[in-house]
């Protein structure tokens, strides 16, 4: 065991029985040498793609990484390196489960492997179409297992290292329930937040993001005061020409909400908002959640509280005269 990684070098030389009185004993003087590597040490190998219990939508190359070392540098700290790596993949969803027949292309019942050379970052491409990922299917389970063996015949074993991932062809789906299904065209004097839920039963929601657009000339039929903004997209800081999705604040299980206080909504006008879902396979929603509605904050109000309104009117002197204004942007005396 002392030996492990340790490189050696035999020599082997003979000598004859001929008598000291003759000249003897000859003696070789052309040695025969060999070298050689004492490893018994197991390489080492990962999968980086697919990762165990991901989900794709589509895969094209196989990715990971191979080791041949001598366990903390015991001994020598010499590996013999790395010779092959060995790959099988599995559709193990299908009944009786099939195997990848990298060579010729195709899912087959008896088993499959492939053979790649030993290295430490290790690709492997030839993989399904993806209609062979399918199969008619929108959601499947793969298995891909990986073993090395270094040039001492040491290897590592199938069950030691696979990655079990999960096709994903499913559309997530999001919608909008802040303003509500009953508001829809509804006039709304305020909305600190627009929330709605997104669904995704097998890959899980990755992303919401939301459009809020001012609607088009032909849709502002109440009254809108700010029409060179029509058909514009909030931005998060203003409306600019030119579609622009905002990531949302919050996602709380199927639950999404974005803080929509300092959106700069004007009175009178009408808005589109819209909501699109990405899951963790890189699916997108096609068919946006919406909701429309105007906005229509209540109207401006003043009190006066200094001098106050008493039954007495009359003031020696006046300094100052206070009040309050509720949704106003300017006063008048």
């Amino acid at each position: 065991n002392s030996g492990n990684g340790y490189a050696f070098e035999l020599q082997s030389a003979a000598r004859d029985n001929t008598l000291p009185v003759e000249g003897g004993p000859n003696t070789e003087t052309a040695y025969s040498t060999t070298s050689f590597v004492i490893d018994y040490a197991t390489p080492t190998i990962a999968i980086s793609q697919p990762a165990h219990l991901s989900f794709f939508r589509s895969l094209s190359t196989l990715l990971g990484t191979a080791t041949d070392y001598i366990v903390g540098n015991e001994g020598g700290g010499i590996p013999s390196g790395l010779d092959i790596i060995q790959l099988d993949l599995m559709d193990s969803d299908r009944v009786p489960a099939q195997f990848w027949n990298f060579a010729g292309g195709a899912w087959q019942t008896a088993y499959a492997s492939t053979t790649l050379a030993g290295a430490v970052n290790w690709s492997k491409a030839s993989l399904p179409s993806p209609a062979d990922w399918a199969v008619g299917r929108t959601s499947a389970t793969f298995v891909l297992r990986a073993r090395a063996a270094d040039k001492a015949g040491n290897n590592t074993l199938y069950v030691l290292t696979q990655s079990t991932f999960t096709l994903d062809l499913v559309e997530p789906d999001s919608s909008v329930s802040v303003p509500s299904p009953a508001q829809e065209g509804a006039d709304l004097n305020s909305l600190a937040s627009i929330e709605g839920l997104a669904y995704d039963f097998t890959a899980g929601i990755s992303t919401v993001q939301i459009r809020i657009q001012q609607d088009s000339a032909g849709g502002q039929t109440g009254g809108c005061t700010d029409m060179p903004n029509n058909d514009k997209f909030w931005n998060g800081l203003s409306w600019q020409v030119g579609e622009t999705w905002l990531g949302v604040n919050t996602i709380v299980g199927a639950t999404w909400t974005f803080a929509s206080a300092s959106v700069g909504f004007i009175p009178q006008c009408f808005y589109v908002i819209k909501s699109s879902a990405a899951d963790n396979a890189g699916n997108g929603e096609s068919s946006f959640g919406s909701r429309r509605f105007r906005f229509t904050p209540p109207s401006a109000a003043t009190t006066i509280t200094s001098p106050p309104n008493s039954p007495v009117r009359y003031q020696q002197s006046l300094s100052v005269i206070e009040g309050t204004a509720v949704n106003s942007v300017s006063l008048q005396l």
